[in-house]
């Protein structure tokens, strides 16, 4: 059952991370040498062979409570309807798919009843190095209730049939790599459906603590969550993201028949920092719905790390904004509230309210200055905002690009000191540029330079691509 009650809106995104007590066994002792355990669904296969005569595990769980920290445990072509728990006495395990992306984990029907019911994977806290590599992750959504951003269905934030991850990270130095997690059905936008596709790190309900859980998370696919397709926050949590895809691509049938409000929602901390625009109907005032309230990768409160060449999109479905399309995408790629400075590098982001999202307080958790923000070749294209920065101190914003948006490359209210260089913003139906620090560009609080663009707000921070035409 999910779970998103908190009173803070900048705490409610890994609130589902949140877990009873965990009841482990006694850590055995480690075997002499690593071991290569197989797992198919006949229960034949040897050693490196899914073909071979063997004895194997029919059950990936079965083999993972058999295996010692170091070993490795392939699973063989098939479909396994289960839960896989890797606990702290595991470290250094790896877990692949013998044939890439040949093996599938399904959600099983009583995953929600569990107490463990966080994931189809679940790394514990205090597992150390565990790799989760090649797998299909799937959850088959069935018909549910639609998901109030409030939280709120028929006194229940969420039903149970729905869970919170594909795959969720408390452990240590994590490495997820390569695996597709995909929620499909007809309900994957309902209380039924996957809120998160991969997790990192959890919150302890008021933001007081956090785990430390770290993972390399690289290579990845997500499709049709709920809520966040890459996400990692809590305190002292880290991740870096790289070159992973999130696509939000839910049926018009799954869709629900409500305007996204992404202004006036609370349940993430970026939200109301945004300039309220009326576009077209579509983006202000009203309740807010799950359309235009999703994040795509991103690191959230408390935590840190990098975004480095992911990809993340609302479907063709959504349409670009300029045409009247409601994003499913509140942030296609986000830094919202982290520990300390986070690298937003060479990210792509389509059709969402907005595309690069840099929003950092000026100080750290602990009350010391926060590393600043870089946020560097990242490219955003059919956005209702192509890259937002807001509120960052001292980042470096440089090499970007924002084209065909509503509003291009813009730095909010609560910036200063950034140094704004060689960007380009061309083509953005509002304006290209904007700096709302101040009304002209001898009172910004930022350095602008050497940028390209047509249309500024104040004018001034973009010289056009062609002067003398």
């Amino acid at each position: 059952m999910w779970n998103h009650r908190l009173p803070a809106p900048s705490r409610r995104l890994l609130t589902a991370l949140t877990l009873g007590a965990l009841t482990v066994g006694a850590i055995g002792t480690p075997a002499a040498a690593a071991t290569t355990r197989m797992v198919d669904d006949d229960g034949r296969a040897s050693p490196g062979r899914c073909d071979g005569n063997g004895m194997a595990a029919k059950k990936i769980q079965n083999a993972v409570a058999a295996a010692s920290a170091g070993d490795t445990i392939l699973v063989c072509p098939g479909t396994y309807r289960e839960q896989v728990v890797i606990g702290p006495a595991k470290d250094r395990l790896t877990l692949r798919s013998a044939v890439h992306l040949k093996a599938t984990i399904q959600s099983p029907g009583d995953l929600v009843k569990r107490l463990d019911a966080t994931a189809v994977v679940l790394i514990r806290q205090g597992a150390d190095q565990v790799t989760v590599q090649g797998f299909r992750l799937k959850h088959v959504a069935a018909v549910g209730s639609s998901v109030d951003p409030t939280g709120q269905v028929g006194g229940d934030p969420f039903g149970d049939c729905g869970i919170n991850f594909g795959i969720q990270v408390d452990g240590t130095r994590a490495r997820i790599v390569s695996n597709q997690v995909r929620a499909s059905g007809p309900g994957t936008l309902t209380d039924c459906g996957m809120a998160y596709g991969i997790g990192v790190g959890y919150n302890d309900g008021d933001g007081s603590d956090g785990d430390g859980a770290s993972a390399n998370v690289r290579f990845n696919s997500v499709r049709d969550p709920v809520l966040a397709g890459v996400v990692a926050g809590g305190y002292d949590t880290s991740m870096t993201a790289f070159r992973n895809v999130v696509r939000y691509h839910h049926t018009k049938a799954e869709r629900p028949d409500r305007r996204a409000s992404p202004s006036a929602s609370s349940r993430h901390p970026g939200f109301g920092r945004l300039p309220k625009v009326d576009f077209g109907g579509r983006i202000a005032g009203g309740r807010p719905s799950i359309e235009g309230e999703a994040l795509g990768v991103a690191i959230f409160f408390g935590a840190t790390g990098k975004l480095i060449g992911n990809t993340a999109e609302s479907g063709p479905a959504a349409g670009p904004l300029a045409s009247g399309g409601r994003p499913y995408l509140y942030a296609a790629i986000a830094a919202m509230e982290p520990r300390g400075g986070v690298i937003i590098k060479d990210n792509r982001a389509y059709r969402a309210f907005a595309g690069i999202l840099a929003g950092a307080a000026t100080l750290s958790i602990s009350g010391g200055p926060r590393d600043p923000m870089v946020v560097r070749g990242n490219l955003a294209v059919q956005n209702q905002y192509g890259i937002f920065v807001d509120p960052t101190v001292g980042g470096t914003v440089t090499g970007n690009r924002a084209n065909s948006n509503v509003f291009g490359l813009v730095l909010g209210f609560g910036t200063s000191g950034n140094a704004v260089t060689n960007n380009r913003a061309l083509n953005n139906l509002q304006y290209d540029c904007g700096d709302q620090t101040g009304p002209d560009v001898g009172s910004i609080d930022n350095t602008w330079a050497d940028n390209v663009g047509f249309v500024s707000e104040p004018q001034g921070l973009c010289d056009q691509p062609f002067p003398n035409n």
